[in-house]
């Protein structure tokens, strides 16, 4: 979005930022404008942070081939912090009478379809009065870092196979 709107500066926090960066003043400043992009897919997500912990890396490296145990306590626990994380985070966007555009991973820009996406992107935009230069513009294909299936990744997953959804 950077590239078409230049008069804002856009942040990316993760999940655990909020809390850990107290990076709730964010919330405060009116002109702050808000994207929701939430992983859907929490063994993912999951998966992802753990590779990320471990190669001190968090975008643009291949993990395809790099394996982890999934210790299925820890997953419970780390899925039901990022389900209430979300939600925690959309009541106070509502709360606060932000208009804020939610987007999902898997469903938005894992196989991105310009038809559906760029208008759903405009409207916020539209809605927010953000002024953005409209050329056919295209989304950066974001670089999937893991190609694998979890059977693949995950070395027990006949453990914990019943506790993804």
């Amino acid at each position: 979005l950077s590239q078409i709107i230049s008069q804002y500066k856009i942040i990316k926090i993760h999940d655990f930022m909020l809390k850990d960066f107290d990076l709730d003043f964010v919330f405060n400043d009116p002109e702050t404008k808000f994207i929701v992009l939430e992983r859907e897919s929490k063994i993912s997500q999951y998966i992802s942070r753990i590779v990320a912990d471990r190669l001190f890396k968090w975008n643009y490296v291949d993990t395809s081939d790099i394996k982890v145990y999934v210790d299925p306590d820890k997953f419970l626990k780390f899925k039901e912090e990022s389900i209430n994380w979300y939600k925690d985070i959309e009541t106070r966007l509502i709360n606060n009478g932000y208009n804020y555009l939610k987007l999902s991973y898997e469903k938005d820009l894992e196989d991105i379809d310009y038809d559906i996406i760029l208008p759903k992107i405009n409207n916020w935009l539209d809605e927010n009065n953000i002024s953005y230069h409209n050329n056919e513009y295209k989304i950066k294909y974001h670089f999937k870092q893991n190609q694998s299936t979890l059977e693949y990744v995950i070395e027990n997953f006949s453990e914990i196979k019943n506790l993804i959804s």
